[in-house]
């Protein structure tokens, strides 16, 4: 890949990164309650989705989904009501969580590592959006005269350093933030925006259109 066309590709990486999202809000509230390990190990698994969806969009997915709008309303509708679930069990889980009494530099036990980050893996995988946006990005990087994979390795590489350092950076913010809330009505408050979000961004993603 050429210098300038990689560094088109690290700028767009970079501003859609930035932007927060389902994925970026897990990682924060891992990280804000469980600790940074477990906020780095949702970013593996949001890294594993986007290496399988990375790869099936260059060979070949992306276009079949956009071509099939059963397959994409199928995805659409499972992704939508994972998130919709994730944000109830936030609310369900605010007030309870919220009255447990720790101090503010303590971690809770994280779930077992393999939910976590099954998780973590499902909410990054969640949207189908992410495969179209990616459908429509990443061939315009692309040579077709040269071999696909080392195009990917370079491509994913580039997105997965983006990712990580972006996503580490919000993760420390929320367990820096988290160390100064002490009161267990604020906590409960941000566990009920945090929900909210999910379900917002669920419903969001339930009333989106079908790619035409």
């Amino acid at each position: 890949m050429e210098l300038a066309i990689w560094s088109v590709f690290l700028l767009t990486s970079l501003i859609t990164t930035l932007s927060p999202g389902p994925n970026t809000l897990l990682v924060m509230v891992h990280s804000a309650r469980y600790g940074m390990q477990a906020g780095l190990l949702t970013i593996m698994a949001n890294l594993t989705s986007q290496l399988i969806f990375m790869t099936l969009v260059i060979y070949g997915f992306g276009a079949v989904l956009a071509q099939t709008p059963v397959l994409y309303f199928a995805m659409k509708t499972i992704g939508a009501l994972y998130l919709i679930y994730l944000g109830l069990k936030m609310l369900l889980n605010a007030r309870s969580s919220s009255s447990v009494e720790v101090t503010a530099d303590a971690v809770a036990a994280p779930p077992p590592f393999k939910r976590r980050f099954l998780e973590a893996f499902l909410v990054s995988s969640s949207n189908p959006k992410t495969v179209l946006f990616l459908a429509a990005l990443l061939p315009q990087f692309l040579d077709p005269e040269r071999m696909l994979a080392p195009q990917l390795a370079v491509m994913y590489l580039t997105n997965a350093i983006v990712i990580l350092t972006i996503h580490l950076s919000y993760g420390y913010a929320a367990r820096a933030f988290r160390g100064r809330i002490v009161s267990a009505k604020i906590k409960e408050r941000i566990a009920q925006v945090t929900g909210l979000t999910f379900i917002s961004l669920g419903a969001g993603l339930m009333a989106s259109r079908n790619p035409s």
